[in-house]
């Protein structure tokens, strides 16, 4: 038995797709690949030029998205919400995304996020919907693997069939439920918009936003962002060995420890003794100093078994030979 679950949607920005989706007979997928890199870069270098363009930040990331750059994309997205923190859009495509990486609670998180910020977005409603879908059929999976119980396996059935026309549902068994759901590749299609159902032809207007400052050259903010939301993963994937190396040999652990290496065993045995942990960083914003490091300030949101907490964050970060790396960091 094959297991069916909704593809989220991907909102479409500047760009307009083809109505069809399908090239004519005389395009080939060369062609078309070099197409999209020549849209790449000329979105790069109007972020070059203006790197508060939040248009082409949006835009940019829809097409990273399209090309499976993942990582880059979700950067893209984050400086969208860095410019323009109140939009939910780049939240929903932060979910998609995440969803195509197998981070479903990290997709529910932006998609909370997203309703938070537009309460009347269907598209959002829609998604998040879906990621519940999977998070409970993933339990009900787990659940029939440390026992076959036949009101379980109804229920893991009615969920792998949410989407059949058809009201008859055979059940799941054993066998088909070692199978964990295969999110579809994030599509960049036009989806429907609350009010108008008609594709998005635009990153969104903001509104009420303050606007905050990104300073810095593109390559430069672009890279420090990366490598601050490596962190972020790292951290919310209990990854210690990739949370350290976010940081730099002659990190400043501060005056509570006596050296790097105490901080570390302190770090690591709290990480190691949680069950989960999920960090999310909203309104970031990214400035230069005079002694060529950077500095990130955001809204940190820790969420664990056993703690939460949502604090005002500082990093410095400083480029070494292994990129860059965290040299400092506070709360405010």
């Amino acid at each position: 038995m094959s297991e069916k679950f909704p593809v989220l949607l991907l909102l479409a920005s500047l760009l307009c797709f083809p109505a069809s989706g399908q090239a004519g007979p005389s395009t080939s997928a060369t062609t078309a690949a070099s197409q999209q890199q020549t849209t790449t870069a000329d979105l790069k270098a109007r972020i070059s030029k203006n790197p508060e363009d939040y248009h082409a930040w949006f835009e940019l990331g829809v097409f990273q998205a399209s090309a499976h750059q993942m990582q880059d994309a979700i950067t893209a997205f984050r400086q969208v919400i860095a410019l323009q923190p109140s939009l939910a859009e780049p939240h929903n495509n932060l979910a998609v995304i995440y969803n195509e990486l197998g981070k479903w609670q990290e997709a529910v998180d932006e998609l909370e996020v997203s309703l938070k910020l537009n309460p009347q977005y269907t598209t959002a409603y829609m998604n998040i919907g879906d990621m519940y879908v999977k998070l409970a059929a993933d339990a009900y999976k787990k659940s029939l693997e440390t026992h076959d119980r036949s009101d379980v396996r109804i229920r893991y059935s009615r969920l792998l069939h949410i989407n059949d026309p058809e009201p008859a549902l055979p059940e799941a068994t054993p066998e088909s439920a070692h199978k964990r759901p295969q999110p579809q590749p994030a599509q960049a299609v036009a989806a429907p918009l609350p009010t108008a159902q008609q594709p998005v032809s635009e990153a969104p207007a903001p509104t009420d936003v303050s606007h905050e400052t990104i300073a810095g050259s593109l390559p430069a903010t672009h890279d420090i962002l990366s490598a601050v939301e490596a962190w972020r993963l790292a951290w919310s994937n209990r990854d210690t060995n990739g949370y350290f190396a976010a940081y730099a040999d002659n990190f400043d652990p501060g005056s509570q420890f006596s050296s790097i290496d105490e901080w570390k065993k302190s770090k690591a045995r709290i990480i190691n003794s949680k069950k989960f942990i999920r960090v999310s960083l909203d309104h970031i914003e990214v400035a230069a100093t005079p002694g060529d490091e950077f500095r990130v300030k955001f809204l940190q949101r820790f969420r664990s078994d056993n703690f939460s907490s949502d604090d005002k964050k500082e990093l410095l970060l400083k480029q070494t030979p292994d990129g860059w790396k965290i040299v400092h960091e506070a709360t405010l």
